[in-house]
């Protein structure tokens, strides 16, 4: 994880060759760097976050990732993660991660598409 714009400029060959490393071991030309948001949430102390799929722009279903793993910040989605349903969530009594679910997690992800859309919109703009 890079936490500063510093730490990206002065990677180690060993870390720049990991991040321009593609599929089939083709070279990375482009990237799409990420801003990560820490998740506040916290399941068996281990860091979980929602996953949201939208159909058509609209949240229409999700699973929560957690990964003891990992840490607040880190990129949860590795091969360690588990995922764990919404029933999974509330059959230990505690509603607190699920509550928000229906309305903010959703709101975040359908905002974030709209995000995602209008950057896919400036940068083919701007490659024409």
């Amino acid at each position: 994880t890079i936490t500063e714009g510093e730490q990206l400029l002065n990677l180690s060959k060993r870390k720049l060759h990991k991040l321009t490393y593609g599929k089939g071991g083709a070279l990375a030309e482009n990237f799409l760097i990420q801003e990560g948001i820490p998740t506040t949430l916290e399941w068996l102390g281990a860091p979980i976050e929602p996953v949201v799929y939208l159909v058509d722009g609209e949240a229409a279903s999700w699973f929560y990732r957690t990964n003891s793993k990992r840490d607040r910040i880190s990129n949860l989605n590795s091969p360690s993660a588990q995922f764990i349903t919404k029933e999974e969530l509330l059959a230990g009594g505690d509603d607190s991660i699920t509550r928000n679910a229906e309305g903010w997690h959703a709101l975040v992800a359908e905002l974030s598409m709209l995000a995602m859309g209008a950057e896919l919109a400036n940068y083919q703009h701007d490659a024409s």
